[in-house]
């Protein structure tokens, strides 16, 4: 598991060490997972999380106009399965919030207020690799808000209604994302990545 973990987080550095700073693609959208506190996750949790990255990826080789960032990794990287030191993606072992860089940054929570109206490649989209079965209600939005970062939802209540909770899984949020990037329709995005036992027939 130590070779894995090393070959993981020794490739694909995307910032200049010199400056701190990112080296991406600015003409493309970005989107970065990162991990977040896994010692409040139970090991089904964190198992559940990595599981959710790898559909995320699948998704990500299908459609690559974008960037793919995955942050934070040092938290979770143990769990990392084979294979995935060969992923052709940046990664970053601290948290993207000690990068520098010009563009903004926004916590997607589902327990946010402010609502995501659209996507830009000014910002970069932080999508928590968390799951807790939701027992820490708000605890993206708090991460936020500690440090002082902006925290928006997707429109989902504002396009489709739900039988459920509106509160989407990791991979869920990454395919809306996405697919939204591509052509511009949150409604067509969600009908499409939500899975369809948990949309309202009656839309």
């Amino acid at each position: 598991m130590k070779e894995l973990q090393k070959s993981f987080t020794s490739t694909d550095i995307i910032f200049n060490k010199n400056t701190n700073e990112l080296n991406i693609d600015n003409n493309k959208i970005t989107i970065c997972i990162e991990f977040v506190n896994i010692s409040i996750m139970t090991e089904k949790e964190i198992r559940s999380t990595v599981n959710q990255l790898i559909y995320a990826y699948a998704s990500y080789k299908k459609d690559m106009n974008i960037n793919l960032i995955i942050s934070n990794i040092n938290e979770i990287s143990s769990y990392f399965t084979s294979g995935m030191e060969n992923w052709k993606i940046p990664r970053i072992e601290t948290s993207i919030l000690n990068i520098n860089t010009n563009k903004n940054i926004i916590i997607l929570s589902g327990d946010a207020e402010e609502v995501l109206e659209d996507i830009n490649n000014n910002e970069i989209y932080i999508i928590a690799g968390f799951a807790d079965r939701n027992r820490y209600k708000n605890y993206t939005k708090n991460l936020a808000e500690n440090y002082n970062i902006k925290c928006k939802r997707l429109p989902i209540k504002e396009n489709i209604k739900l039988k459920t909770s509106s509160i989407l899984t990791l991979n869920q949020v990454f395919d809306v994302l996405v697919d939204y990037n591509n052509n511009r329709n949150w409604k067509h995005s969600f009908l499409e990545n939500i899975p369809k036992r948990k949309i309202n027939n009656e839309i």
